[in-house]
């Protein structure tokens, strides 16, 4: 028959006790870093899909800003066109105007010098008229 030591028993135990926290510390720091691993990948990719979205985004407003500043330049090209035209058309308008204004300007001087060669004419006529009758 085998006689048990109580205090070897005791610490037997203690041993075992310990072994079995340190394993269950091996066993959460594991758990621990398997679950930082996982948040700092979630994480990154996050962060990847974050930048995606940024320069997507930046691409699309870019994008938008040069077709905007574009039309925008074409539509400020029309008005200048069109503007031009009018301008153009306005001033033809003024100087047909003032060509006008200038031949009819021309033609009251020449009637004026037709009525004051009539009005001398008849001035002559009356003259020799009384200078006949006398």
């Amino acid at each position: 028959a085998t006689v048990s030591n109580p205090e070897l028993t005791e610490i037997d135990t203690e041993v075992r006790l310990k072994r079995l926290k340190d394993e269950e510390m091996r066993f959460s720091k594991s758990i621990h870093g398997e679950s930082m691993r996982v948040n700092w990948h979630a994480a990154s990719e996050q962060a990847r899909a974050h930048d995606f979205y940024e320069k997507e985004r930046d691409r699309v407003n870019t994008s938008n800003y040069r077709m905007n500043h574009k039309t925008n330049a074409i539509w400020a090209a029309e008005i200048s066109q069109a503007t031009m035209i009018a301008n153009q058309e306005d001033e033809d308008c003024l100087l047909a105007w003032q060509d006008e204004v200038d031949r009819v300007k021309a033609a009251d001087v020449e009637e004026k010098g037709r009525v004051d060669a009539w009005e001398t004419l008849q001035l002559a006529v009356m003259k020799s008229a009384r200078a006949n009758c006398l």
